[in-house]
């Protein structure tokens, strides 16, 4: 429970804000310029590629990476503002202080910057290693900001202590909240889209999808408006050149006044003029929707234009008019798809041929209409050149002036149907609205989602159960030694003799029985003598093997202690060193090696009582040791003396007992194994190999060797397994470095943990 406290006291908390955004139906146009399947060649397109225009298209455009960018740059996410405290630092959304800088944020590299304000008001400002006592709205310089200035914010609390400011790249920024962001639709069948963002700040979460619903508005209002602002862009070009063109003829008409001293003209020219006026007015709106068309057909033939909307309000025609319209729903669903697509996609590509098509059939729209329009022209031109024939009457000046006005007049209808034309545009512009609607404002969680207290203490609860079960598990599969009495049963059925404990001392003391003794290790060699009688079954069978895996796992302690129990008892007793390799055990009773086994079997010379040797342990206990080293041990073990020297010993002492090498290293136990009437094979706790007992086994099973039981030695009093409560055991400071070359180490507490 304390490690579950901790986590949730330092782990970083996340919280989530919610919103719910109605996209409404009856828009315009796809994507970001309007809503769904108004257009039948977006309809016609869905049914081939297999894609929604409605709702999913404004999830992909909420989750795209231009929305976000334009968030995060709005926002100024990539600043950020963190304070030190006592447990964990902490990012504040609204910090008591503003960092301004001169730099553009886009040349700075991702950085960090301390900031250290003491309760008298003073700021340490620390760039790395350069550090700068500065104040509150006083300028400074600082390498990568520029002109750097602290702005005190007055309504926040300020809080002594140590502060940093962070400046972070902006594409991972970008990516983090992406990452983040959940934009999805709960029932196929609704447009109520559900957004959800997470983040460790509370505030900064709903400020977030605020400004995300924003952007995503205000974009598509603006593609909405692509084809007024188109409109309103090409009357404006148009607007300075008749207005140009009109202030010229004007300023004919008067320089032609005022030359001619023509202050008016006279009835009879007036009511030509009339007549004149009413005819060409015709002509004079043919003639505009002929300059006006000619305009729209240059405009579409420019590959400058391919990709831009087409400003569709200037013509009266209802056919040109509806070509219009599919070719800018084209345009602008083209331009959405690529804020998630490249032009190569085959749906771009699609809508590009489309787009073409579009393009050509507009064109040859406009031609045909055009070329109606021209043969209206002539026409009117044909009723016009009637009333020249009575201009012919009016004098030259005043015929003069009445083709100047008629230019005037056709100059100011068209600025006139331009201007009007573009208060129209205006107008129509302002009634666009978004194609959403914000119906649950952004609200973030009161309490974080993460972590969770019960989540996280429900797994600190089952860790605790379950840990310490793992941890026996994984010790036990990693442990390769013997530690307790189910390792030995796991390996091997040869029955376990005896246990003898370990004392948990260093002590050089080889014999620990003695009469009278009372430790709990000495009444452990006792119940080993007391087991005996179970497996010799008479008087005859008295000599016992001690044999083991490897060297250093206690025989000859074990030997000794075993025999100086029988003999303790008024047995007589005779302990063999029968290690040729490497003998070690008269060296440790400090008993004369001179005249031993070795001795007496290679010469004739020697007797049976020369060898024989008493020690000062007890009167009935004896020992014949090894003798010197020979350059052939088992052929010494396999003479022809061998047998009759122990049926010898066997006529004069009660136990014979044989310490022999490890069975693991050398054959020489299994040569005197025929003369033994019971093996005993040591196993020592946290130092034999699990994998050892398997030479045991084999030979138990195989008959090798006809009686064997195992003696655990060196049993730590921490293993309850074996059930010792006793303080107490032994040690022993020899081994047979013979055959490994080392002295058991010292175990480090992970070798203790695992039993290696």
């Amino acid at each position: 429970m304390l490690s579950g406290f901790a986590y949730l006291r330092f782990a970083t908390q996340i919280y989530t804000a919610s919103a719910q955004l109605l996209i409404k139906n009856n828009a315009s146009g796809p994507g970001l310029g309007g809503g769904g399947a108004a257009s039948s060649a977006l309809v016609d397109l869905s049914s081939v590629f297999n894609t929604d225009n409605g709702v999913e298209n404004e999830i992909a455009i909420l989750k795209t990476r231009f929305i976000m960018d334009k968030v995060v740059s709005s926002l100024m996410l990539q600043e950020v503002y963190t304070f030190e405290g006592t447990v964990k630092t902490s990012e504040l959304y609204r910090p008591p202080f503003k960092i301004d800088y001169t730099a553009k944020i886009s040349d700075i590299k991702p950085s960090s910057y301390g900031v250290l304000i003491e309760k008298r008001g003073t700021i340490t400002f620390s760039n790395g290693k350069i550090k700068k006592n500065v104040k509150f709205e006083q300028p400074f310089y600082c390498n990568g900001l520029g002109i750097v200035t602290i702005h005190r914010i007055s309504n926040l609390s300020l809080k002594p202590g140590k502060y940093t400011f962070s400046i972070r790249n902006f594409d991972s920024v970008v990516e983090y909240y992406m990452a983040n962001l959940s934009v999805m639709s709960g029932d196929p069948k609704s447009t109520i889209l559900q957004l959800t963002i997470n983040d460790p700040v509370r505030e900064k979460t709903e400020a977030i999808l605020n400004q995300l619903v924003k952007i995503y508005q205000e974009e598509n209002i603006k593609d909405k408006n692509q084809t007024n602002d188109s409109t309103i862009k090409f009357i404006d070009a148009r607007v300075i050149g008749v207005g140009q063109e009109l202030a010229a003829v004007e300023q004919r008409i008067q320089n032609f006044k005022q030359h001619n001293n023509l202050a008016d003209i006279t009835e009879q020219s007036r009511l030509l003029m009339d007549n004149y006026s009413t005819s060409t007015n015709q002509a004079v709106q043919n003639e505009t929707q002929i300059k006006i068309l000619t305009e729209l057909r240059d405009y579409l033939k420019d590959e400058k234009n391919s990709q831009r909307i087409f400003p569709s309000a200037l013509t009266s025609d209802l056919s040109l008019n509806g070509l219009a319209d599919r070719y800018n729903q084209l345009l602008q669903e083209r331009a959405r798809q690529l804020l998630s697509n490249t032009e190569n996609n085959p749906y771009i590509q699609n809508l590009d041929t489309q787009i073409s098509d579009l393009r050509s059939q507009m064109i040859n729209n406009i031609n045909s209409y055009l070329r109606s329009l021209i043969t209206t022209r002539q026409q009117l031109q044909s009723q016009i050149g009637g009333f020249h024939n009575n201009v012919q009457d009016v004098p030259v000046a005043e015929r003069t002036f009445l083709g100047l006005t008629r230019d005037q007049m056709v100059e100011q209808q068209l600025y006139v149907f331009l201007k009007q034309k573009k208060e129209e545009t205006a107008i129509e512009r302002t009634a666009n609205f978004a194609n959403s609607k914000l119906i649950d404002y952004p609200k973030a969680s009161m309490l974080p989602i993460s972590p969770l207290k019960s989540t996280v203490y429900n797994v600190v609860i089952i860790l605790a159960l379950i840990l310490p079960v793992l941890l026996i598990v994984v010790i036990d599969l990693l442990n390769t030694r013997i530690i307790t009495r189910d390792d030995i049963k796991e390996k091997t059925q040869i029955p376990i003799i005896g246990e003898i404990s370990n004392s948990g001392t260093n002590t050089e003391e080889v014999i620990v029985v003695n009469q009278g003794t009372r430790s709990a290790i000495a009444e452990q060699f006792r119940a080993l003598r007391t087991n005996l009688q179970f497996y010799l079954k008479n008087e005859n069978e008295k000599v016992l093997l001690f044999t083991s895996s490897a060297s250093g796992e206690g025989k000859s302690f074990l030997s000794l202690n075993l025999g100086m129990a029988l003999a303790i008892l008024g047995k007589k007793v005779l302990v063999m060193e029968m290690d040729l390799r490497k003998p070690g055990l008269s060296k440790k009773l400090e008993i004369d090696n001179a005249n031993g086994f070795s001795e007496y079997i290679i010469s004739n010379k020697i007797q049976l009582a020369d060898i024989i040797k008493p020690t000062t342990y007890h009167e009935n206990f004896f020992i014949i040791s090894s003798g010197q080293v020979p350059p052939n041990p088992a052929e010494i073990l396999l003479s022809e003396k061998t047998p009759a020297f122990m049926e010898a010993l066997k006529k004069e002492f009660d136990y014979i007992i044989i310490d022999t090498p490890p069975i693991g290293l050398v054959a020489d136990a299994q040569l005197l194994e025929k003369y033994a009437d019971l093996v005993i094979y040591v196993v020592r706790q946290k130092f034999t190999y699990k994998r050892q007992l398997n030479i045991a086994d084999e030979l138990y099973r195989s008959g090798k060797m006809r009686r064997i039981s195992i003696v655990v030695n060196d049993i730590s009093e921490s293993k309850s397994s074996y059930g010792y409560g006793y303080g107490y055991g032994y040690g022993y400071g020899y081994g047979y470095g013979y055959y490994d070359g080392n002295e058991p180490k010292k175990q480090s507490w992970i070798g203790k943990l695992f039993g290696k």
